[in-house]
C-alpha cells in the first residue's frame, strides 16, 4: 500500500479528529477510577489475575488499535477500510446502548461524565463522515492507481 496524495478533504479530517477524541477518552477515563476498571476486567475475565500495570497496558493497547482505522483511510485512503470500519464503529455503539444502556446518564455527572456522554457521539459523528461526499472522493480508486491498494 502507499501513502495517498493530496490534501485531505474535511470529511477525512474530521473523521480522524472525531475518532481519536474517541480513542482518548476511551483511553484516559480508565485511569481516575483504575480500582473500577479492575473490577470490570477481573468480572469479564476471571480466570486471569490482572495488576494495575496490566491494565494500564490493556488501555493503551485498545488505544493504539483504535488508531488502525485512521491510519487505513487518512494516510492510505482504502476504500475496503470502510466497511471495517463501519462493522467495529456499529459493534462499539450497539454496546454502548445494549450492555451499558445508561451511557446517557454521563451527561448529568458533571465534567467527567460528559467526556464520557461524548466518547459514543464522536464515534456516531465518525461513522457518519464515512458516507459524505469528500469522503467518498477521497475513497474512490478510479482516480488513483487501484493496483497501489494491493502492493
Amino acid at each position: 500500500m502507499r501513502l495517498a496524495k493530496g490534501p485531505r478533504p474535511f470529511e477525512v479530517r474530521l473523521f480522524a479528529l472525531a475518532f481519536v477524541t474517541s480513542a482518548s477518552i476511551g483511553l484516559f477515563r480508565n485511569f481516575p477510577g483504575l480500582d473500577v476498571e479492575y473490577l470490570v476486567w477481573q468480572s469479564s475475565f476471571g480466570q486471569i489475575t490482572f495488576s494495575r500495570d496490566a491494565l494500564i497496558v490493556a488501555s493503551f493497547t485498545a488505544f493504539t488499535i483504535a488508531l488502525i482505522p485512521i491510519v487505513w483511510i487518512y494516510f492510505l485512503a482504502s476504500s475496503r477500510a470502510r466497511w471495517v470500519v463501519m462493522g467495529f464503529g456499529f459493534l462499539k455503539l450497539a454496546i454502548y446502548l445494549f450492555v451499558s444502556p445508561n451511557w446517557y446518564l454521563g451527561l448529568f455527572r458533571g465534567f467527567p461524565g460528559l467526556i464520557t456522554f461524548l466518547e459514543p457521539i464522536l464515534i456516531f459523528v465518525a461513522l457518519g463522515m464515512l458516507w459524505m461526499p469528500g469522503m467518498k472522493e477521497w475513497l474512490n480508486p478510479s482516480g488513483r492507481d487501484a493496483r497501489a491498494d494491493f502492493e
